[in-house]
């Protein structure tokens, strides 16, 4: 339900973006090819340890309110939630987890000067999260369990971002951004009670909705 909204939200920004792209035709100075580094916080909704994030972006600058970037980020945090997925293996607590996240976001904007683009879009990512079992197979030896681990799918999820890129040379430009994440999937759990034993396995639903505040730097080509 979370993305459905998400998603409307993203389906008028592009209408939005295909009126207004039809009449922008000036090239931005500099060129149309961007990309560079930055540096996020990601905090808030299902974050349990607020820290920073790492990554990379390439933009594509159509015209001078319509732009595409593509973004890769990494960042660590923890899950206590999917410490709790674990049927009769208490104290589990919170499981470490890598989030490496790759995502295609739409930006329409404006122009009050040749400075200065302030700018709202959407998009999709696909999130890839990798957790850390080792503090859950410590609590299920204590249950005289052979085998117990958590695996989280890989699936895609959408966000919502506002912003804004202060140019400062032909080459050179800066950008601040708040970047609102919606996204769940799902956790696997598999257990084996004992080495001649099946493994039993199921699933439960995983969400990890959360914030992230971006600022970067882009060199244009």
């Amino acid at each position: 339900m979370k993305m459905a909204h998400a998603f409307n939200l993203m389906l008028s920004l592009s209408i939005c973006v295909s009126v207004v792209a039809q009449d922008a035709s000036d090239e931005p100075e500099g060129g149309k090819i961007k990309d560079g580094p930055f540096v996020g916080y990601v905090f808030g909704k299902d974050v349990e340890q607020d820290g920073f994030a790492f990554g990379y972006q390439v933009a594509y600058q159509h015209n001078p309110v319509f732009s595409l970037e593509l973004a890769g980020s990494w960042h660590e945090d923890e899950l206590v939630s999917l410490g709790t997925r674990f049927p009769g293996v208490p104290g589990v607590g919170a499981v470490d987890l890598e989030v490496l996240a790759f995502a295609l976001t739409g930006r329409l904007g404006l122009r009050p000067n040749e400075w200065l683009y302030p700018y709202v879009g959407g998009g999709v990512g696909y999130y890839v999260l990798k957790v850390d079992n080792e503090q859950v197979r410590i609590a299920g030896a204590k249950q005289s369990l052979d085998f117990i681990e958590g695996d989280p799918d890989n699936e895609f999820g959408a966000h919502l971002v506002l912003g804004i890129e202060a140019t400062l040379t032909p080459q050179w430009e800066v950008f601040a951004e708040f970047r609102e994440v919606f996204f769940d999937t799902e956790v696997k759990v598999t257990v084996n009670p004992n080495p001649d034993g099946r493994p039993e396995t199921g699933r439960d639903r995983l969400d990890y909705d959360h914030r992230m505040i971006r600022l970067g730097v882009n060199y244009r080509f």
